[in-house]
């Protein structure tokens, strides 16, 4: 493991008084990491390609690495820290589930398709959470668990939504579903279509809504979605094999998706994950950089001197910091000013 400290830079001339702190951590040079996960009492998880799993204690500096497997794990969601689950992407789909730190894994889920291809976890209550999936016999894949992810159950098949012909969901960041302890869920697509899925009742009833992200190609859409609250949010993607492109990439509603704007200013091309920090401050990172807004997502700064190749970020609950992950293993601590 190899270990930065102290790495100082400033942002661009607009926001020059800004100054950030990063720490460097290379925990797995050959694997990517896409899930990354902050539990409420501080630990924090990450995984990703090889079979990555890594888990650091609060307060602690040295991190552990516990793989149940050898399978690409894109989504990762930790209650604390003993308790977690990672999801695989790609067949056979598995969840595992531990409750020692990684000590031991036991497998909750598995799906034996080759159409299986687990996209995001996302946990409503410590009880009630879903994991997403692409598409299977034409529908939305949408696993259900009530008691925490010890076992998962397939919604009806004849709840589930259709989804269009080359339409699926990105696994990029783990970060194209997000679900509320009011029993809302919401996820976004892409492909050939991208558009808005949201259920109000524990996804038993679903509305399905056009977005004007980028789109018409398999690698083009919606990959990351943010909410502040229930009606303001944030969507941000483009189209991964042209990550500069800045067409339709970042689009806002103020009201839970019935109307969508474009920033005034936006990103530096495609995005892949975007988060609140607080009410009016979110980043959004992508391979080729991260982005910074302080009004809302109306517009947005690059943040200099940040390593390329990152997927997935988490924002402190405090405010505080950002934590970043990606290629070569690296994960990284920004603290801001």
């Amino acid at each position: 493991m190899k270990r930065l400290f102290g790495l100082a830079f400033l942002l661009n001339s607009l926001m020059a008084t800004a100054q950030f702190q990063l720490s460097i951590d290379t925990l797995s040079p050959s694997s990517s990491f896409r899930g990354l996960s902050l539990a409420p009492d501080g630990s924090l998880w990450v995984s990703g390609s090889k079979g990555a799993v890594y888990r650091k204690a609060s307060k602690s500096t040295e991190w552990q690495s516990i793989s149940p497997d050898r399978l690409d794990f894109r989504s990762i969601h930790a209650f604390d820290s003993l308790n977690a689950l990672v999801a695989s992407a790609g067949s056979p789909a598995r969840i595992y589930r531990t409750l020692d730190g990684g000590k031991s894994w036991s497998l909750s889920y598995e799906l034996n398709d080759s159409l299986a291809f687990l996209d995001a976890l996302c946990f409503c209550t410590d009880k009630v959470g879903y994991a997403l999936g692409d598409p299977v016999d034409g529908r939305l894949f949408l696993l259900k668990s009530i008691d925490s992810g010890n076992s998962w159950q397939r919604v009806s098949h004849k709840q589930m939504p259709d989804m269009q012909a080359g339409e699926a969901f990105f696994a990029a960041s783990g970060t194209s579903m997000e679900c509320y302890h009011t029993g809302l869920v919401r996820m976004v697509s892409g492909g050939m279509v991208s558009r808005l899925f949201e259920s109000k009742d524990g996804a038993k009833n679903w509305s399905l809504s056009s977005l004007p992200m980028l789109q018409g190609k398999a690698s083009r859409g919606a990959f990351s979605l943010a909410f502040k609250n229930e009606m303001q949010g944030i969507v941000v993607g483009g189209d991964y094999l042209q990550d500069t492109l800045r067409q339709d990439h970042v689009w806002l509603t103020p009201d839970g998706g019935k109307n969508w704007q474009k920033p005034s200013t936006s990103t530096g091309g495609y995005r892949e994950c975007v988060q609140w920090l607080d009410n009016e401050n979110a980043f959004a990172i992508g391979p080729g950089g991260l982005d910074w807004t302080q009004d809302g997502g109306k517009t947005w700064q690059p943040v200099a001197g940040v390593p390329s190749g990152l997927h997935v970020l988490k924002a402190q609950p405090n405010g505080r910091g950002l934590y970043l992950a990606g290629n070569k293993g690296l994960v990284i601590y920004l603290s801001l000013p």
